[in-house]
């Protein structure tokens, strides 16, 4: 019976894996684009819409402003420009990711976002105090996490507002259960 139940398992999450691969491939013909397939980059994975959409979903986009942070090649930037945010910000530290999210996001031209090649570090602190939206997809390691989360905190003492931060893949939640009180954090996988 063990057996029986590994294997129903087995076949179902993989059928759901290709389902998922299946709609994401769907979802960029439907766009006329592959974000995830132009200029391949190591250690590049591009996000999830189904998840990202389902997290926003439980969230008001009206008038807010959005910050990606590891933009990549502009997917989540594109998918953002689907919602009424007044402001959509990425930032994207490595030129060759950055330069390609410039060529899909002009595609589009929708004049709400705006890419910073720059290291999240250093972002003006009036553009991360203008925030309300926060997502990263595990762009880095674990000391700059916390260096991150001690950004915000910063930016959270010099303008008191509701911060939302959108953490997929996250291989060091662990390090945002103690701001929960400050922040909502979601998390995806």
């Amino acid at each position: 019976m063990k057996y029986v139940r590994f294997l129903w398992k087995y076949f179902f999450r993989k059928t759901i894996f290709y389902f998922n691969e299946l709609y994401e491939y769907l979802s960029d013909l439907s766009l006329g684009t592959d974000f995830a397939k132009r200029n391949i980059a190591l250690n590049y994975k591009a996000s999830k819409r189904h998840e990202v959409k389902s997290v926003l979903n439980d969230l008001k986009t009206d008038g807010k402003i959005f910050f990606d942070i590891g933009s990549g090649k502009g997917a989540v930037l594109h998918l953002m420009q689907n919602y009424n945010f007044a402001k959509i910000y990425g930032v994207e530290h490595d030129y060759g990711l950055f330069h390609t999210s410039i060529q899909n996001l002009n595609e589009f031209n929708d004049g709400r976002t705006e890419i910073f090649n720059i290291d999240v570090y250093d972002t003006p602190n009036s553009v991360l105090d203008s925030v309300d939206i926060f997502y990263l997809f595990n762009p880095f390691g674990e000391v700059e996490v916390k260096s991150l989360i001690n950004r915000l905190i910063e930016s959270q003492s010099r303008v008191n507002r509701p911060i939302d931060i959108i953490y997929t893949n996250p291989l060091y939640a662990a390090h945002f259960d103690y701001i929960e009180k400050i922040f909502c954090v979601k998390f995806t996988h």
